[in-house]
């Protein structure tokens, strides 16, 4: 899918290019949206496995809070994996579900584990379960462990959440800067250019260089947005895709 994605955005991406060299005279909107065809379906693609990872995350967290529990009546940790796997997990219910069967056909338990870990391309799923694994092999109380981990998760869901509503406020607030800075670029050149032009004032170029001063501030504005909301330079390249969209379509349409 990734590979796909890549391929299909890149020659897109050349198509324009080759289209802008040879018929629009290296235009400037067409050279922008040449790029952010290359950028934004790949950006739209790790947004889409970022939530989904973030569901699982979510998911994992009561997974082994429930697996604990089931282990407090003193069942084996086959049967408790058995009863869980028939719970709702949402996007990680596939994964308890493959675990369970693997298992069931006689795949050892920490390799079935490790295997399920990296299918899931989760981070947070993937060190929990290195943890396990080693308090499994060094006959450690697992229940407690599922406990343990389970609760640790929880608060770094939280303390994520947090992070993520204090970001909101930085991007909003960032957004409302860079939307004053267009509506006064709006201002100046829908009321002061013409002014000069009529008074005789050269003004040629201007058009030109506000849209090149708007797409350096669209760019850097994504970038700085990214930094301050989740610290993330690929949230600041997703940010700086939207503004660059954005000022290309209010140039285009309003300027």
């Amino acid at each position: 899918m990734k590979f796909i994605i890549i391929t299909i955005s890149v020659a897109i991406s050349l198509i324009l290019l080759l289209l802008n060299f040879l018929f629009f005279d290296n235009n400037s909107i067409i050279l922008v949206v040449s790029i952010l065809c290359l950028v934004f379906p790949y950006l739209f693609y790790r947004s889409m496995l970022a939530g989904k990872i973030r569901k699982l995350d979510e998911s994992f967290t009561d997974f082994l809070l429930d697996l604990g529990s089931i282990m407090e009546t003193k069942i084996s940790l086959i049967q408790a994996l058995e009863s869980v796997s028939k719970r709702d997990y949402g996007t990680l219910t596939e994964y308890i579900k493959k675990l369970n069967t693997e298992i069931s056909w006689g795949t050892p338990f920490l390799d079935a584990f490790v295997k399920i870990g990296k299918a899931t391309k989760s981070k947070l799923v993937d060190k929990s379960i290195s943890v396990i694994v080693s308090t499994f092999v060094s006959g450690g109380d697992l229940k407690k462990v599922f406990y343990a981990i389970g609760h640790h998760t929880e608060e770094m869901m939280k303390i994520k959440d947090r992070i993520r509503s204090r970001g909101r406020v930085a991007t909003s607030t960032c957004y409302v800067i860079f939307f004053c800075l267009l509506f006064t670029v709006f201002i100046i050149r829908t009321t002061f250019l013409p002014t000069f032009t009529e008074m005789g004032v050269g003004v040629e170029g201007m058009d030109t260089l506000i849209f090149h001063l708007l797409i350096i501030q669209s760019a850097f504005a994504g970038l700085v947005v990214g930094q301050m909301a989740e610290n993330s330079i690929f949230t600041g390249v997703k940010h700086s895709a939207v503004l660059l969209v954005i000022t290309i379509l209010v140039f285009g349409v309003l300027l």
